[in-house]
């Protein structure tokens, strides 16, 4: 409920956030902030949790190592395909990688299927209501008003549907 809004934001109003609150003359670096956004999705869970109570460290190590690895392989191929934004690119692969390597060995000591540990259902919905809800927004209010009053009502108006489906879901769990 927080991460996607947060994701959704910035990949709408990155032009607008960047120009607004720094100045036009940082344009050139939205290719790398946008790059960066992409990994705002994986922080919604601790991939770690499950390792520090049912194994050792050998796990977190390995992810870790796997990441650097990867971002390392990734780096240079993608700064020559994308210039500066590939190697923000590179980092986020590389985190991608790891949460997945995570997400896989999660999966093993559970014995559960992916599926069954993550509410993929749950967050494809609230990926696309957030998602949908944020760029109808950006692109219904952005003709008409100024950029920071199109960035305040999203904030606003996204901020009282994050409410309400907390406040859903809390209900829920506690008849549950």
């Amino acid at each position: 409920n927080f991460a996607f809004p947060v994701f959704f934001f910035f990949v709408c109003f990155r032009y607008e956030f960047i120009t607004t609150y720094f100045s036009y003359k940082y344009i050139p670096s939205i290719p790398i902030f946008l790059a960066s956004l992409l990994v705002i999705p994986l922080r919604m869970f601790n991939y770690t949790i499950i390792f520090q109570k049912h194994e050792p460290g050998d796990i977190i190590n390995t992810g870790v190592l796997l990441d650097i690895i990867a971002t390392l392989a990734l780096v240079y191929p993608l700064y020559l395909l994308l210039g500066l934004p590939g190697i923000a690119l590179s980092f986020v692969l590389g985190t991608y990688i790891q949460a997945g390597f995570y997400l896989y060995k999660m999966s093993r000591i559970l014995q559960q299927p992916i599926h069954r540990i993550l509410p993929l259902g749950n967050l494809l919905m609230k990926f696309m209501l957030y998602g949908l809800l944020i760029y109808g927004l950006y692109e219904g209010l952005s003709p008409f008003v100024t950029p920071v009053m199109s960035m305040l009502t999203t904030i606003g108006v996204t901020g009282v549907v994050i409410l309400a489906i907390v406040r859903r879901e809390y209900r829920s769990a506690g008849k549950v």
